[in-house]
């Protein structure tokens, strides 16, 4: 009995119990661990998580500058002084960059137009071929995704009777589908609708000096729709598109020229104080042809006003020794805008010069209306920002023989990325005279897109001057406000 009960006990507990535990429970803890749960942890990290979050961020140009580039309702194509001529014609150079103009526009914006508006001077003048003409592009362009053509007249387009007997039936249909009332057949008012958003059109009837360049009838009635437009869409801007500037606001609004000023206005006061009351107007001009890469091209007062490029020809002041007021290349880079507005009512203005297919300077962005300091961002408050030398190293050196001689001025131009530098006054002194020869060289400002392209060293020819005195110049740039930054002068003794 004692051997029998013994044996069975030792060989089946002591086995049993030890062999599995190695095998079974040790061995499975440790394999899975380092495969199974560390790997799949640390590779979707950076696959899934960290690359998408950085991939949209440059895809969305708009900054914190208060404008929503994720909510965009309205998209605006702005030209003004089309100037079509005939096509076909040897000088119809127009035409083209109406066509170019327009591809840009519509590539730029994807075939994304709502409206497209032009302040004015639609033809050369007023022609019905001309009408014809630019009828022909448009219809090409905008009729087939049925956009609004939204358009004031000018004094080009008053020259002749084509204009008014035959704009409506040369254009496509859909280019008047957003009006919701007219002046009158003849004015050329209008006052249309997009996306919830005002456009009054606005025709001047004269363009005499000492006369109203707009009558009762044509004051009364816009008096009549911006009250309109302001009680349905108060947050919004109300765009209003004229042909004139108003007098002493926008660049070129002072432009004066003798042969002129007898039989035509460059800029008009006559709607100045009705648009004050509606501070959300944002006042779209032409005629004057300046360049629309200056400064103040774009000035708040009461309201927002805006002076669009042109497809024609370049305009700039009288008097330089450098240049025309129509200067050679002045042709060559026609320009206009593109008007975005986002949801909440603020604006984005893109400038473009169409030769060169780029933008021009920095976006702006006009706050929408009602916002604190809405009307601040671009006040006459930024002619105060003067333009200065980087490094003060003028040199003027002397040329040729006998009595007299040639003298050149070099210098490195002055800075030009906040205000464009418009032109350099050169006065030169012989001895102790206080008297001095004074000229103004205009900059390249104008066919640059951007203020870095600009010349970064100006040499400037001043003229022959007679040997045996010492002559002092002094230089000093002015911006496109008129305002002179700061001087500097150097000296030479001709013998």
């Amino acid at each position: 009995k004692e051997e029998v009960k013994e044996e069975p006990k030792t060989e089946t507990k002591e086995e049993v119990k030890e062999e599995p535990k190695p095998v079974v429970k040790e061995e499975p803890k440790e394999d899975p661990k380092p495969v199974v749960k560390e790997e799949p942890k640390e590779d979707p990290k950076p696959v899934v998580k960290e690359e998408p979050k950085e991939e949209p961020k440059p895809a969305t140009p708009a900054k914190d500058d208060g404008f929503d580039e994720n909510n965009i309702i309205l998209t605006l194509g702005v030209l003004a002084d089309t100037h079509t001529r005939m096509a076909g014609a040897s000088d119809d150079y127009t035409t083209k960059n109406l066509n170019t103009a327009m591809d840009f526009l519509l590539d730029y914006t994807n075939n994304g137009l709502d409206a497209m508006m032009i302040s004015g001077d639609l033809t050369d003048g007023g022609a019905f071929a001309q009408v014809e003409a630019f009828a022909e592009v448009m219809n090409k362009k905008l009729s087939s995704n049925k956009i609004p053509l939204l358009f004031s007249i000018g004094n080009h387009d008053m020259y002749s009777s084509g204009m008014a007997t035959s704009t409506k039936k040369e254009l496509y249909p859909e280019a008047y589908a957003a009006d919701i009332q007219t002046a009158s057949t003849a004015s050329f008012s209008r006052h249309s609708v997009v996306n919830g958003i005002h456009f009054i059109q606005v025709s001047a009837t004269a363009y005499k000096p000492n006369a109203a360049q707009y009558n009762e009838k044509t004051m009364s009635w816009l008096r009549d729709s911006l009250e309109l437009a302001s009680k349905q869409s108060p947050n919004m801007p109300i765009f209003v598109s004229t042909h004139l500037p108003i007098k002493g606001t926008v660049f070129g609004s002072d432009a004066f020229f003798e042969q002129y000023a007898k039989t035509l206005v460059w800029a008009s006061e006559d709607l100045e104080k009705l648009l004050s009351n509606y501070p959300q107007v944002v006042l779209v001009t032409g005629h004057t042809h300046y360049p629309q890469q200056a400064d103040n091209t774009i000035v708040q007062d009461k309201f927002t006003m805006l002076n669009v490029g042109n497809l024609n020809y370049v305009v700039i002041d009288d008097g330089f020794a450098n240049e025309s007021a129509i200067p050679s290349s002045s042709a060559a880079h026609p320009g206009g805008m593109l008007f975005e507005v986002d949801k909440h009512g603020a604006l984005r203005i893109t400038r473009f010069d169409f030769a060169l297919k780029t933008e021009i300077g920095s976006a702006w962005i006009v706050p929408a209306p009602g916002t604190p300091d809405a009307l601040k961002p671009y006040s006459t408050e930024r002619a105060k920002i003067v333009n200065t030398f980087p490094v003060k190293d003028a040199e003027v050196t002397a040329f040729g023989n006998g009595t007299s001689r040639q003298l050149r001025l070099a210098f490195t131009s002055a800075d030009s990325s906040r205000n464009r530098v418009y032109y350099y006054e050169v006065s030169v002194k012989a001895g102790n005279s206080s008297a001095a020869k004074t000229q103004k060289f205009v900059t390249d400002f104008y066919l640059k897109a951007q203020p870095e392209d600009m010349k970064a060293r100006q040499i400037i020819n001043l003229g022959t001057y007679t040997i045996g005195t010492t002559y002092t110049v002094t230089v000093t740039p002015y911006n496109t406000w008129g305002v002179a930054g700061e001087s500097q002068t150097c000296s030479i003794e001709l013998k």
